[in-house]
């Protein structure tokens, strides 16, 4: 018996409906979770969504497209099943699609996160048999606090150094609203916005979401410095040409994967906030048990560590379920954010084989961390920062369980880690020999040459002390070379 939801080149397909849901290829039907531009794509003749998500979803697929509107909760017959929209609490208009035939019910949840945001509809619990779930932070390290905390934090960092313009930079759709919509229990000061932030944020504000007052940065006299000026932007304008008007800012980003140690580092930002539209690893679990499902399919993020889990530790039918979908991506930007001043357009929002590519690019990313190649980095080393911050945030039982659950996948590269750490400490220990043994032989050849050679020694000093800078060269070409091969052995090994 064939699956009443299936994964075809197009999307994800219900023959028995004739639709598909979030499809990243034209189709006949869609039927859209969320706005975001990894689940809603241009070129679908019709499109069902929720009402909140279509003025949204207007601006970036365009004003003509045939959109028909529903209400969370209606149901509606669809071929021969029955549908129906209900809240995930993702963005404004996100849901969860609810799709029954005969004895199934099957739920695909699109974005979610159970956490409080001003700017949305809350989660709602849908019962089903089959949950097709996101998974991208599925690891006991991602634990959201509450976005009260958060917001206070960013408050905090903001009001620390008002000499200095405070640039943060988090999605232009979603992420910008929320932030505005949580700091209104601190200020009631205007906040700055990129261009690509101030459309979306008007569209919140025409639906009723209380936020902050924005101001456009194009209404400030010019040469304002914006010193002590919260300025909301998208990561795309992080280090780019458009930083050039701000002096000395201190710059902050809003993301999930804040959670991680590094990830601010890497990025380059001064400071990072773990603030998420998606599921953390406790709500996740706490969802797929609140829904009564009996079987758990998941997509994009960490699916391979989730389902092994549910199937071993929580005895449920779990599997990974291929889709290009990317969920919050690691570098912070959307899919499709549009620059200052600039709206997107159908050429940008066409899918492109280098749309999946990157999809499939930026989802098999965060899976390195179980993964069978990679997860020594979290199981066979202490190094890694993300095994420090698995150790001060996830509770030891559950952690350990994914680390055994995850130890039989991890032998080939332990065996790896361990081969390139000997290899390691016999490069460290031949190095100072070999070395030693060049300049020996060096000396020798000189002592002879100069034995040899006197007049030619004194017509020419300058070529003994030639030949000293050449042996001494050589041998610090060598000790470079095997530091650089031990740097490369020992990153390999981490």
């Amino acid at each position: 018996m064939d699956d009443l939801i299936q994964v075809t080149d197009r999307g994800l397909y219900c023959a028995k409906g004739e639709f598909y849901i979030d499809p990243w290829r034209p189709t006949d039907l869609a039927l859209i979770t969320h706005a975001h531009a990894d689940h809603a794509r241009q070129g679908a003749r019709r499109y069902l969504a929720t009402q909140a998500s279509e003025p949204i979803l207007r601006h970036r697929l365009g004003a003509s497209i045939n959109l028909d509107p529903v209400t969370y909760g209606d149901k509606f017959k669809l071929g021969e099943t029955w549908v129906s929209f209900h809240p995930a609490g993702h963005v404004l208009g996100s849901a969860q699609i609810r799709v029954e035939h005969g004895d199934e019910v099957w739920v695909v949840s699109g974005d979610y996160k159970r956490a409080s945001d001003p700017t949305c509809t809350p989660f709602e619990v849908v019962h089903c048999t089959t949950f097709i779930s996101e998974a991208t932070f599925a690891l006991p390290v991602y634990r959201w606090q509450a976005p009260a905390e958060i917001a206070r934090q960013i408050y905090a960092w903001w009001q620390a150094d008002l000499s200095r313009p405070s640039l943060l930079f988090c999605y232009a759709f979603g992420k910008a609203q929320r932030v505005l919509a949580e700091l209104r229990q601190f200020t009631d000061r205007p906040v700055y916005l990129h261009g690509a932030v101030t459309r979306l944020t008007q569209l919140y504000r025409e639906q009723g979401v209380q936020m902050l007052p924005t101001r456009s940065l194009n209404e400030a006299e010019r040469g304002y410095d914006f010193a002590g000026e919260l300025i909301i932007a998208p990561p795309s304008a992080h280090r780019s040409p458009w930083m050039k008007r701000f002096k000395l800012p201190q710059t902050a980003f809003a993301s999930g994967w804040m959670a991680v140690r590094g990830n601010r580092r890497r990025r380059g930002y001064e400071r990072g906030f773990v603030l998420s539209d998606h599921i953390d690893w406790t709500n996740l679990i706490k969802t797929i048990e609140d829904t009564g499902a009996s079987r758990v399919l998941l997509t994009h993020g960490q699916t391979d560590a989730v389902a092994r889990y549910l199937r071993e530790v929580r005895g449920l039918d779990a599997q990974t379920l291929a889709a290009p979908y990317e969920g919050e991506r690691e570098d912070g930007s959307d899919l499709v954010e549009g620059e200052e001043g600039v709206e997107p357009t159908s050429e940008n929002l066409q899918v492109t084989s280098n749309d999946v590519d990157d999809a499939q690019k930026v989802t098999s990313s965060p899976k390195k961390a179980l993964s069978k190649k990679t997860s020594a980095r979290i199981i066979a080393t202490k190094k890694t920062s993300t095994e420090k911050v698995l150790a001060e945030k996830a509770s030891i039982d559950e952690t350990s369980t994914i680390e055994s659950l995850t130890q039989k996948t991890s032998s080939e590269k332990i065996s790896t880690t361990k081969k390139a750490s000997t290899k390691t400490t016999s490069v460290k220990k031949a190095s100072p020999a070999k070395i030693a043994s060049e300049k020996i032989s060096t000396k020798k050849v000189s002592a002879k040459k100069t034995s040899t050679k006197k007049t030619s020694s004194k017509k020419n000093p300058v070529q003994k002390t030639s030949t000293g800078k050449t042996s001494t060269k050589k041998a610090s070409a060598q000790t470079v070379a095997s530091g650089v091969k031990r740097i490369i052995v020992e990153d390999d090994a981490t």
